[in-house]
């Protein structure tokens, strides 16, 4: 049998923040056009857990991974191991990375210290919604959907898209 639960939690950064992506835009956020947010899933089989995670920022920093994976293992005994925190690359939000003045430095450490707690409270909601589930894969062609970006640009692609879905034995979807 296997167990799912799943979770979004809203990780959106203060106004004024320093934005990621682009080392030409030094201006810091002037308003939220949509929230962020950091989405979680844990799968089990009633013996072992896997916890994964999407964060909607430029990528996941080390420290606050570390961090979060020790709160996981801690509270909920899941092994460092098998907890996968991933970030979607957005250049739309926050600065995670601290290559700005001290003054703007200030805004993205507040920011860095909040994320673990907040990241962690996504696998613990999704923690505990665990119930009953089945899983669907699929995968297609997406061609004409995806560029190379990388000199040469003609180099090769990933046309391929896989999809993972978690329902409840129900069928209605948890992820």
């Amino acid at each position: 049998m296997v167990m799912a639960g799943s979770a979004k939690v809203r990780i959106t950064p203060p106004i004024g923040i320093p934005l990621d992506g682009y080392s030409s835009r030094k201006e810091g956020s002037k308003g939220v056009h949509d929230d962020l947010h950091a989405r979680a899933l844990i799968l089990s089989d009633g013996k072992e857990y896997i916890a994964l995670a999407s964060l909607e920022l430029i990528y996941s920093p080390y420290n606050v991974t570390r961090k979060v994976r020790k709160i996981l293992y801690n509270e909920l005994g899941i092994p460092e191991d098998n907890i996968l925190i991933a970030a979607v690359h957005t250049h739309s939000g926050p600065s995670v990375i601290g290559f700005h003045s001290a003054r703007r430095n200030y805004f993205v450490k507040e920011y860095l210290s909040l994320l673990p707690g907040l990241i962690a409270s996504a696998f613990f909601n999704a923690y505990k919604s665990l119930k009953e589930a089945r899983l669907g894969y699929g995968k297609g062609e997406v061609k004409g959907w995806t560029i190379n970006r990388r000199k040469p640009l003609k180099g090769p692609l990933d046309n391929e898209l896989i999809v993972l879905k978690v329902e409840s034995k129900e069928g209605s979807t948890i992820c």
